[in-house]
């Protein structure tokens, strides 16, 4: 057995070079780090062929994969190409789309968007070290869920490469869906997703004494058609604490300033003070929203964390049975879906 993988790991070498590993995993045969969709495509027919399992590896931001005894690991690290649409839509501006690579972060595709005056419609709070390839797969709510919903469904299309080498290309929603739901039968080698335009972002915080009180003051918003809001979430007391804030509940979101701004402003006045929040002054909720990543940090390692989705009357019953040293987050969709990571007694001192 040590003889074949030995060989493997040598066939493997003579076709990628200083580009295969050992890995740290004692199941793994080896790390393979292509850099083109030709060089996946070679990987897959060279498993295929002597039938080992490959596994994309990402960031370790996300739920741990099942890895196969003798698996292949695949790390996309030097696959992260972005683009843009060339051509004009009915409207005379770009389709709002951008592809991209699986080995891109987040927030590098941020970044790009934002020179050219666009934005993602949804992306993680872990947004500064996971990579595209892995938060598609994984799924989940982010920032911009609210009004745009989980990432699977701002996935427009993507591109894969089968366990036998062959290249698909997927644009219908149920093939599509069917196709990031595999568990890794298929590799992610490019993806579209959804972009918004940006500029007129506005942002709003408030705190709460009672977590209670925010979760029901987040369910008036979430009742509320009228609500323009892109982005909603929350921080715990410890987290608002860590992050230099009173130790209080803060809920904070993201809305576009274009018509009625007057309309809104009065509504969510309203909301918050019948639910007992207090609203915080502009450059306070600036910076809560800049500490949007947090535990995140790059360059640090990922703080372990859980991960639950909950309804609106669960995440009431969680904030009830909280203690004072509990630190956990969430963002909400606007279907009343709620994602909440809960971090180890761990993560504050290791996220710094």
């Amino acid at each position: 057995m040590q003889k074949q993988q030995t060989q493997i790991f040598s066939d493997l070498e003579d076709l990628f070079g200083e580009r295969v590993e050992s890995p740290g995993d004692p199941d793994a045969l080896a790390v393979v780090s292509p850099e083109s969709v030709e060089e996946v495509r070679r990987l897959a027919g060279f498993a295929g062929e002597r039938e080992l399992p490959l596994v994309a590896v990402g960031a370790g931001t996300g739920e741990a994969r099942r890895r196969e005894g003798g698996a292949v690991l695949v790390d996309f690290r030097r696959m992260r190409a972005m683009s843009l649409p060339e051509h004009e839509g009915p409207d005379g501006e770009p389709p709002l789309w951008v592809e991209v690579e699986p080995g891109a972060t987040w927030a590098e595709l941020v970044e790009e968007l934002r020179h050219r005056q666009r934005g993602l419609a949804v992306y993680p709070t872990s947004a500064p070290q996971a990579t595209v390839g892995g938060w598609v797969s994984d799924d989940g709510l982010g920032i911009g869920s609210f009004e745009y919903g989980r990432l699977r469904e701002n996935v427009l299309a993507a591109s894969l490469v089968a366990d036998d080498g062959r290249l698909l290309h997927v644009s219908d929603r149920e093939r599509l869906d069917r196709a990031l739901d595999s568990g890794g039968e298929a590799l992610i080698v490019r993806v579209r997703v959804r972009t918004r335009r940006v500029g007129f972002d506005r942002v709003f915080a408030a705190a709460f004494n009672s977590g209670r009180d925010l979760v029901r003051a987040a369910g008036a918003f979430i009742a509320n058609r009228e609500v323009p809001l892109w982005h909603l979430a929350f921080v715990s007391p410890t987290l608002a604490a860590a992050r230099g804030h009173r130790s209080r509940y803060i809920l904070f979101g993201v809305y576009p300033a274009l018509g009625g701004v007057e309309v809104w402003h009065d509504l969510r006045h309203r909301t918050l003070t019948a639910h007992g929040g207090e609203e915080m002054d502009p450059p306070e909720a600036n910076q809560v929203w800049g500490e949007r990543f947090f535990p995140v940090v790059p360059g640090h390692p990922v703080p372990q964390a859980s991960r639950s989705f909950l309804s609106l009357p669960e995440l009431e019953r969680l904030v009830d049975a909280a203690g004072p040293k509990d630190a956990f987050q969430g963002v909400f969709s606007g279907s009343g879906e709620v994602l909440v990571l809960t971090l180890g007694p761990d993560s504050e001192r290791s996220s710094h």
